[in-house]
């Protein structure tokens, strides 16, 4: 690294190395990023991404930023256009390395480095932090095969190969870091459970008690996204109804599973209405989950995922032979 415009640039014109580390799967590196990615195996620690003419421009702009505060944490702000996951592979404070492909980094919810260019993750880094990025399919950005390295605690950019260091601070609206809702780690607030948003100034659907009627996780825009199961039928109980075993809402809010004509019982069960046919009055139980007198629907045709006549077209092509003169 050299001193360069207040940074600290990473010289490509030096002789490429093995990864520092000294892992089995040390490898030389090429010296400048790929013009055209290609996927090679993942390779710990400095594999960089090759292409047929070994070369890496700087179309791919990545941008990191690492902060620190009282408690020591550092985190990374990282950008990138052209993955569409990104993981942090890192040795902290000389300890050891983060098992390859490292620690997969979420969409940043800060509005100052917005998703979905910008990536965060927070380190347990507390002086020194040597790193590199992957996106877990072949393609790593591993400063030329030196890797990244943090001398100190701290925030910093990374782009284009020059290392600046920065300061940010946390949201206090009116005075209140985090709204009060909230801790400052490394210039972003991580809000408390039930609240979300950049200050940590909005409440998550279902109140800071149960958010998400504790069926879901509350996401950075402020939306329920539910688990497995769980719908939001009612505004005001954000994920709290079962559409597994609702007979309100047997598979989706509003598909109701009940006794009906021909039916002398039906329950939910699995998201799908269970019905047993009356088949003492000439009901009986079709292949669609109804019941129906007389014949079932006929099973649908080749492509179709309907049992409902009217609703799949039979296309006949038409072959006519004939010799060419």
């Amino acid at each position: 690294m050299v001193a360069q415009g207040g940074g600290l640039r990473a010289d490509r014109s030096e002789a490429r190395s093995p990864p520092t580390d000294g892992g089995e799967n040390s490898a030389p590196f090429s010296s400048e990023w790929p013009l055209n990615r290609k996927r090679i195996s993942p390779n710990p620690r400095g594999a960089l991404a090759r292409c047929n003419n070994g070369i890496m421009r700087a179309s791919i702009v990545a941008v990191l930023l690492l902060a620190t505060v009282a408690s020591a944490a550092t985190s990374i702000f990282y950008s990138t256009t052209s993955w569409s996951t990104v993981y942090l592979h890192y040795n902290a404070d000389g300890k050891g390395w983060t098992p390859v492909p490292g620690i997969q980094m979420s969409k940043s919810a800060n509005p100052k480095y917005p998703a979905p260019e910008w990536w965060f993750e927070t380190t347990n880094a507390v002086n020194t932090l040597e790193f590199v990025l992957t996106d877990n399919q072949g393609h790593w950005d591993n400063n030329g095969g030196k890797n990244y390295k943090a001398s100190h605690a701290g925030t910093y950019t990374l782009k284009n190969g020059v290392l600046t260091e920065i300061q940010t601070d946390c949201p206090a609206p009116g005075g209140v870091v985090c709204s009060g809702n909230g801790t400052c780690v490394s210039g972003s607030c991580q809000c408390n459970k039930g609240y979300w948003g950049y200050a940590c100034d909005g409440m998550c659907p279902g109140g800071t008690a149960h958010p998400c009627s504790d069926r879901g996780t509350c996401t950075a825009d402020g939306q329920c996204q539910c688990q497995t199961g769980f719908s939001t039928c009612d505004p005001t109980r954000p994920c709290a109804t079962n559409t597994a075993d609702d007979n309100k809402n047997c598979g989706a809010c509003g598909k109701v599973c009940a006794v009906e004509p021909g039916v002398t019982y039906a329950v939910c069960g699995n998201s799908t209405c269970l019905r047993t046919c009356d088949t003492a009055h000439g009901w009986r139980s079709c292949p669609d989950g109804t019941c129906k007198q007389g014949s079932c629907p006929r099973p649908p045709l080749p492509g179709c995922d309907t049992f409902h006549e009217n609703q799949c077209q039979v296309v006949r092509t038409v072959v006519v032979a004939y010799n060419s003169p």
